[in-house]
């Protein structure tokens, strides 16, 4: 029996995150913003087959932009990582050089140092 398919756009209603084929009689077919029409086919298939076309190559550009942006994220946390240990060290330099000028405070297990 023939059915007219759909595949859906986005793929956070799913636990896999895969985009998945429809077939117009669905229950859980999505919202028509949220669907691609694939085409009238004879077994669920070929359907699937008409899918990979959209997906297969968006998936793997979204896999490398997905690297690149982690890649990224890491580096801006080993530089943010640095700077916040240059700061520390910084100002502990200066506490040994000046601790009448500073007041150490441990409150709830948080230093707290206050320079004058």
């Amino acid at each position: 029996m023939f059915y007219y398919y759909y595949v859906n756009k986005l793929t956070t209603g799913n636990p896999n995150f895969n985009h998945e084929v429809h077939k117009s009689i669905c229950y859980y077919l999505p919202s028509e913003s949220n669907r691609i029409y694939l085409g009238y086919f004879g077994s669920c298939l070929d359907a699937i087959r008409e899918a990979k076309k959209y997906y297969t190559i968006a998936k793997r550009q979204n896999r490398k932009e997905a690297e690149k942006a982690k890649l990224e994220y890491e580096n801006q946390l080993v530089q943010v990582d640095n700077e916040v240990r240059t700061e520390l060290y910084n100002l502990k330099k200066f506490i040994k050089k000046h601790p009448k000028e500073c007041l150490a405070i441990d409150r709830f297990g948080v230093d707290f140092v206050l320079c004058f």
